[in-house]
């Protein structure tokens, strides 16, 4: 039983983190991905895995694994409900984004001209009506999508890219996976910060706790080992494949890459499995936040208010699609949205981790993870702010 939940949780870190939106834009930055990638984690995502952990240890003993409730026992109420609302704005600035992925992901399989802007809109539906179901039903399916559509086509590729790598004359050397300054893109740094964010989120579901610190250390280490290689993979493959598409370049990828196997349209159906991930992902957040901002407020989960908060932040993400779509320069719009929300992201990771700080100074443990992650949150900080 408890390795199912192992299996669970990791297939929920993995689609909560592994934001295949990103990969368009984090390929941009193509052979410095893995030194970036490799220095994100240690700044970064180990700190925040440990810091839900220690969540989760904190909601065994109190029944009730909340990062509200978290942040509430260490810095208060007023600082707990602003974390929440800096969880919210960022995750509402997301979801436009996603779903414009979404609808150019799957544009090129379809034999008739649409336009991949207004194809997205579609998919707002499904969204709305699955992000409306019970939330146990939803993680459930999330974990299904998460392996088939998610894990396994992004474990294929990844490899594919390492063995392509490893291959090739010019890319054995360790230069390949040096940074090269020349071609690093600023503008881009903060997706490869934001491509790893969402890992405390899991312990919202109480059904994926563990009573032993060992079983979450397990799931924890394989699932950053796990999203760190399919996310560099993923990333290098779209850069070598896929250049020039921008947020196509993922889907001409896949295409090339499942090309070899002798079933028709088998990478079409890859394709469609990973849409379905993406749209599962969608629905997970869009829980999640809606979730955690009702309760924060209402001091407790009203499913009346959670459904209507989820029909107001799709009435919100349809508004800010629209207005993506109509700007002067799609591209530019696109990751502006993205660094913003990437701005409110870091404040609300700025309360968290100053909450983890304050409740490893008052137990007693080790400020160690602590003290790197908020080293990272800053430089984060930085380089957003030099990007808007």
């Amino acid at each position: 039983m408890n390795a199912i939940k192992i299996i669970r949780l990791i297939c929920i870190n993995v689609l909560v983190i592994d934001s295949l939106r990103n990969l368009p834009i984090i390929a941009n930055l193509g052979s410095n991905l893995f030194m970036l990638y490799i220095v994100a984690a240690v700044i970064f995502l180990i700190p925040v895995a440990y810091l839900s952990r220690r969540i989760a240890e904190v909601g065994l003993s109190t029944g009730a694994a909340s990062i509200y409730q978290f942040t509430r026992m260490e810095l208060g109420h007023r600082m707990a409900k602003l974390q929440e609302v800096f969880l919210w704005v960022y995750n509402v600035l997301w979801y436009p984004t996603l779903i414009l992925f979404l609808g150019s992901f799957i544009a090129p399989i379809i034999k008739e001209p649409i336009n991949a802007n207004y194809l997205s809109l579609f998919f707002l539906i499904p969204m709305l009506l699955l992000s409306l179901l019970p939330i146990l039903f939803s993680s459930s399916v999330s974990t299904v999508f998460a392996l088939i559509g998610a894990i396994i086509p992004m474990s294929i590729l990844s490899i594919y890219a390492f063995v392509t790598i490893f291959m090739h004359p010019s890319h054995s050397s360790l230069s390949y996976f040096m940074p090269h300054l020349g071609d690093l893109k600023l503008s881009y740094i903060p997706t490869v910060f934001f491509s790893l964010m969402g890992i405390e989120i899991a312990t919202m579901h109480s059904d994926l706790l563990f009573s032993k610190k060992s079983q979450w250390n397990i799931a924890l280490w394989i699932s950053v080992v796990l999203i760190i290689f399919l996310l560099t993979g993923c990333g290098l493959a779209v850069w070598e494949m896929g250049q020039g598409h921008f947020l196509g370049a993922l889907t001409i990828s896949l295409m090339k890459v499942f090309s070899f196997v002798p079933v028709p349209h088998f990478s079409h159906l890859i394709i469609l499995l990973i849409a379905l991930s993406i749209l599962a992902q969608a629905v997970f957040w869009m829980q999640a936040t809606a979730r955690g901002i009702v309760k924060a407020f209402s001091g407790g989960v009203d499913w009346l208010k959670v459904r209507l908060t989820v029909v107001l932040q799709t009435v919100i993400t349809l508004i800010a699609m629209i207005g993506i779509i109509k700007y002067k320069s799609f591209n530019s719009a696109f990751i502006y949205v993205s660094n913003l929300s990437v701005l409110f992201a870091v404040f609300y990771y700025m309360i968290l981790m100053s909450s983890y700080l304050k409740y490893c100074h008052t137990n007693k443990k080790r400020k160690t993870w602590g003290i790197i992650g908020a080293g990272g949150i800053v430089v984060l900080l930085i380089t957003v702010l030099m990007t808007l």
